[in-house]
This record gives C-alpha cells, structure tokens and sequence, in this order.
C-alpha cells in the first residue's frame, strides 16, 4: 500500500489502540501472495512515475489515465458492471491469492478494517464478518467493489458525498455506505489542530506583512512520480531561500534513493545542510512509522503544503493552504475539485513563475484566506466517525 493507504491505516490504528497489519507481509500473505503484491506495487509505481515527464509519458500517461479512468454516471448502467480490474482480482482470488488471509482473519475473529480494497473483498468473499472498508479518495473506482455487489456485506466508510454515490451506482446498498470523511491523525486534530491552526492564521498574516520567512513543505508520492518538479521548484527558489524569505522541507518517505538525491542536488545549489539552521531539509525515515509521525510533526510549523492531490488533499481541514501540482489520475482530479471549490487550494505555477506567485500572495494575503477556508468547511473529525462504525459493528 501506498501512503494514501497507510495515513488513515495509521490514524485509525492510534485511535483504536490496535497495530496496523500490512497484508502483503506473514503471516497475512504466502510466497505466492507476496510476489503478486510486489509486482503489483512496482508495475503502479513505475506507471505512476514514468507518467509525469519525459519520452515514457506518450506511452505511461494513457494507460494510467485508463486505468483510474471512471463511467459518467448519468450515462453508465445501473448498476455499473464489474470492470477489467474487479474480474482480474476475481481470478486471482479463485486462484487461491488472499487464502493466507482468510485463514489469518478467521484465527483471530477480529474485526477487519481495512484502507485498501482486496483485503475487504477476499475476506467478505469468504464470509468473514465485519467487514469494514475505509474508501481513502473521493472519487472511486469499480475494482473497490466485489464483482457481485448484491451477495457482498463489506461496510464501507467514505471520505465524501460523492464517494458515496459512486458506490451506490455500483450496486453498493445505501444501508453499507457511512460518511464519514477522511481520517486524519489523532495527534492533530481536536483541540490541538484550533490551536496549530490559529498559530499558522497568525504567521502568514505576519508574513504578508513582511514579517518572517514563510515555511513551504513539498510532499513527494511515494512512488517519487514528481521528483523533478519539486526540484524545480527548490531551484527557481533559492533565490528568496538564500534571502532568509523562505524555509523548504522536501519530504521523501521512505524512499531512500530519492532522499539522497535531493540531498546531493540541494548541496550542488548551495541551499541544504540538513542542520538546525538549514532553510532546506528533507524529511526521510527507513520505516513507515518513523516517516508518519516525523511528517506529522512538522505540518504545525508549516505554512504551505505542496502535494498532488492525493490523500493529502484532506489535511487542508487543518487549515494548511494547499498548492496542488498536477494531479495523477481521476480520482486525484476529484479531490484537486473539491478543495479549489472550498477556496483551500490553488494550482501550482510553473516553476519559473512561482516567485512571483508567491510575491504576488504575500500583497493579497489569499494563503491566509485559503487556510482559513480550508479549516472551516472540511470536515476534521472523520477518524472519531469511522472508530464509532467499527466499534458498533464489532457489537454485533
């Protein structure tokens, strides 16, 4: 699973007070189950990353988009079939992949929850019950439903009105869909997020008035689809950096190989130290828990979060202006929609141009504005929503 998965994996395990589990490790997942995992995950990182630039876009670019690609909903059928992708995982399925699982899930009787869609549908196509799955975009697409909806009883938890809607095209009965909203970290919302995000109302209002540097955070996918704009943009800024105007945090994950070579490219500008004083550092980790609690901890102190809109595009609840770089498929584009139509998020310039973007919002004060815009129509409280289903559930 990718971090779009492993965020709310995390949140909702906090609020629990239950391990995350990764089903593509043992006991969850045979040799065999492995190996279709690791495949799986390189085939969508390689697509996904060759997709955003260079010769392999011609070729990458359309087959991502095919694969993400969603059935206009006053014109599909009702209810929209199974497509390539909910059959293919089908055969797998009869073929013995998630057997491992089951058998894991049935020794346990506990309650499945789960942040991606195979575990819920090879457990529910086995008869575990509950089933409880966690949508983690706002648009979905089909492979999130089993290929006969009607005989299925996974409750599914979705970040928006939307979401829900495209589930019910798909046969999923009203009676199985919750809104909830997106689960975010317990360590940031509550009090904590009025309190983080009153401080950050309070410092772009300083910096627009010439006060202070400005802190942008530039969150790389996982899979480092947009490494190279993000470099970009460091380097049509070090200018303002090198000023003492601007303070850049590039997080790379755990993507190890990505985070040494952002070092090496920061040093060749002359702008990084990754010491306590650097105005550039990357965030990085080894470990998934180590990179999640590293990343949270420096979104307070954040002033402007640059990200495709992945699952990160629910964090502007917290009242973190977004700059949204091109989104990677239709379910991204779903979410870049709506946060530009909640006024939270704005599209990211070319590179060359941020500068005097940027010049530009510190005259109007709209970070200010979309942090506050952000903060007061996106819901924040999701996780403490999903944890109400899944213990009334496990009642049952």
């Amino acid at each position: 699973m990718g971090y779009g998965h492993l965020r709310p994996a995390y949140a909702l395990a906090e609020r629990l007070g239950v391990p995350v589990r990764e089903v593509d490790r043992t006991p969850f997942a045979s040799p065999t189950d492995r190996l279709i995992w690791r495949l799986s995950r390189r085939l969508y990182e390689t697509i996904s990353r060759r997709s955003q630039g260079g010769v392999a876009r011609r070729v990458a670019g359309p087959i991502l988009e095919a694969i993400t690609c969603l059935p206009t909903l006053d014109q599909a059928p009702s209810p929209v079939p199974a497509d390539a992708g909910a059959r293919w995982l089908h055969r797998l399925m009869r073929l013995g992949f998630g057997r491992q699982l089951v058998r894991s899930l049935r020794a346990s009787r506990g309650t499945l929850v789960t942040t991606f869609y195979a575990p819920a549908i090879m457990a529910d196509a086995h008869g575990i019950r509950p089933v409880i799955s966690v949508v983690t975009d706002s648009e979905v697409s089909r492979i999130w439903v089993p290929v006969q909806p009607e005989r299925s009883s996974i409750q599914y938890c979705v970040p928006h009105r939307r979401t829900a809607r495209r589930l019910a095209a798909y046969g999923v009965p009203g009676t199985s869909i919750h809104l909830t909203g997106f689960p975010l970290p317990p360590t940031l919302t509550g009090d904590r997020a009025g309190t983080d995000a009153q401080r950050r109302f309070a410092r772009l209002e300083r910096w627009a008035a010439g006060d202070g540097p400005l802190h942008l955070c530039l969150a790389i996918g996982g899979a480092g689809a947009q490494a190279d704009l993000a470099l970009n943009l460091v380097r049509a800024l070090a200018h303002e950096i090198r000023r003492g105007d601007l303070r850049v945090t590039l997080v790379t994950g755990t993507n190890t190989s990505l985070s040494v070579r952002f070092r090496r490219r920061l040093e060749h500008l002359g702008v990084g130290n990754d010491g306590p004083d650097s105005r550039v550092s990357v965030l990085s980790a080894e470990r998934h828990t180590d990179y999640l609690e590293r990343f949270n901890e420096e979104l307070p102190t954040t002033d402007l979060l640059w990200t495709k809109p992945s699952e990160l595009s629910f964090f502007a609840a917290l009242g973190l202006p977004m700059l949204l770089a091109p989104a990677v498929g239709e379910h991204e584009r779903a979410n870049a929609t709506i946060l530009f139509e909640a006024g939270a998020a704005f599209p990211v310039p070319a590179a060359t141009e941020l500068p005097h973007w940027l010049a530009a919002r510190r005259r109007d004060g709209a970070l200010e504005r979309a942090a506050r815009a952000g903060f007061a129509s996106l819901p924040r409280d999701a996780t403490d929503r999903v944890a109400a289903v899944v213990e009334h559930l496990h009642k049952l």
